[in-house]
């Protein structure tokens, strides 16, 4: 017999973000979890643009930095994750760049997925300690997600 059920950790009921349970006057009545951002290290510099990165890198760190900081969860998110962002898109965009010239090959082009498995995932870590912890209301629009944020 195999496995039954999702796999630990996974399964149940997706956790709300943080203003939803606010705007609903918090109907579980538990106290609610948030990063404190006094209790963060701070020797963490997230204006500092890392030099691993290109001036496209800079460019796509920079703008997330400041997404970071007009939904005021800049001070809890590590600048490794932001740089692993910046740096994974980077090289996915220079990739695509590849194929658009016309130098199409199926090793590039699993190249080109890998990076952008990267990219999303470390996106969704990013979005996810910001969803959990941010107290005002995010709108999922194109503003606010992915590709609405770096696009160029």
């Amino acid at each position: 017999m195999g496995k039954r059920g999702p796999a630990k950790g996974h399964g149940g009921r997706p956790r709300k973000a943080l203003p939803d349970k606010i705007l609903e006057g918090n109907p579980g009545k538990r106290v609610l979890k948030a990063i404190n951002p006094d209790n963060i290290d701070a020797d963490t510099d997230i204006d500092t643009v890392p030099g691993s990165l290109s001036l496209d890198g800079a460019a796509i760190y920079i703008k997330t930095v400041a997404y970071l900081r007009r939904v005021r969860c800049d001070t809890i998110i590590n600048p490794m994750l932001i740089e692993t962002f910046a740096l994974n898109r980077q090289r996915w965009l220079e990739i695509e760049k590849i194929m658009d010239r016309g130098e199409f090959d199926k090793d590039i082009a699993k190249i080109s997925s890998d990076y952008q498995t990267q990219m999303r995932r470390s996106w969704n870590e990013i979005f996810s300690v910001v969803n959990d912890n941010c107290t005002e209301n995010i709108n999922l629009d194109r503003e606010d997600d992915l590709d609405g944020l770096l696009s160029t």
